[in-house]
Formats: structure tokens, C-alpha cells, sequence
């Protein structure tokens, strides 16, 4: 599978549960793990440009769960967490 590929399958993956709105919230909300998505993302982008196959499997699979545990959290009621929840 080409480094293309192998991406655009993991966001397919990831486009199918996401919420939107739930990166914004990440952002603002939690900011430690703003920064920790940015820097996955820099080294899927360097394991796809060296070609390194096995590498990027494990990262994007890292993202993806991350990705899937912000949406998780920004849906989710308690502890103020959940922004779909906000006010209620």
C-alpha cells in the first residue's frame, strides 16, 4: 500500500465517527493534547516521506485512536468534558 493510501484509509476510518466541532473543542479545551496530535501528525508526515511503511502503520494507528478518544471525550457528560453537554 502506498504512504497516500494508507492515510487516506485511516481518515476515512476516522471521518466515519467523527463529531463535528470536536477538533475545535480539543484545541481550545485541551491544549496538552492539541500539541500532542500536531506532533503525531509531523511524524506521519516523516514516516511517509522516508517510506517507512511499518512506522507509519503504527503512527497512524496512534492518531486514530487519539483522534477517536478526543471524540469520545468531547461527547461524553461529566467533569465538564463533553461540550455537547455544556449548559445542561
Amino acid at each position: 500500500m502506498t504512504a497516500n493510501s494508507l492515510i487516506e484509509d485511516t481518515l476515512e476510518r476516522i471521518g466515519g465517527r467523527y463529531h463535528p466541532g470536536a477538533l475545535a473543542w480539543v484545541k481550545r479545551a485541551r491544549p496538552r493534547q492539541w500539541e500532542e496530535m500536531l506532533t503525531l501528525e509531523e511524524e506521519i508526515n516523516r514516516r511517509a516521506s522516508i517510506g517507512d511503511e511499518e512506522g507509519l502503520k503504527k503512527a497512524l494507528g496512534e492518531y486514530q485512536g487519539m483522534i477517536l478518544d478526543m471524540v469520545r471525550m468531547f461527547k461524553s457528560p461529566g467533569e465538564g468534558q463533553g461540550v455537547l453537554f455544556d449548559g445542561r
